[in-house]
């Protein structure tokens, strides 16, 4: 792969909406079951980026995703990961400014198009950056 021409990305859903993660980001991705209690604080990813006014109460198929590089111990849990694909650099496209008007933290940061389906693009650490709207959870065992 040429890091230059095409991005590797982990791509995953949460309530229908397709968003995908940089994989030069994450470091591992671990089962929920898979944490100890204490071993990492975790924010769900709707925690960091809300979804509006709908209400998520549970993920299908829920995984944690830990960055590169992080000191402090945080994972992010996502839900349904599906595939990772390389994607063309020359593919991917910004947002429009009413969606960048939208998200101040800039955790999305682009759009791709695969398979006909729009793909947004989260940049796995100013994600991590975002104020919390929930108090942050400790995994259970």
């Amino acid at each position: 792969m040429n890091n230059l021409k095409e991005i590797q990305l982990l791509l995953f859903n949460i309530m229908g909406v397709s968003m995908g993660i940089d994989m030069e980001q994450i470091c591992e991705m671990r089962d929920v079951n898979r944490v100890n209690e204490g071993d990492l604080k975790i924010a769900y990813f709707h925690e960091k980026l809300p979804f509006g006014s709908k209400k998520i109460s549970c993920y299908d198929s829920p995984k944690i995703l830990i960055p590169k590089n992080d000191g402090e111990g945080m994972g992010i849990v996502i839900d349904q990961p599906e595939d990772i694909v390389s994607m063309s650099i020359d593919s991917i496209r910004p947002l429009p400014p009413l969606l960048e008007s939208i998200d101040k933290s800039s955790a999305i940061w682009g759009a791709a198009l695969k398979n006909d389906e729009i793909i947004l693009l989260v940049d796995f650490y100013n994600l991590l950056n975002c104020e919390t709207k929930e108090v942050i959870e400790r995994v259970k065992s």
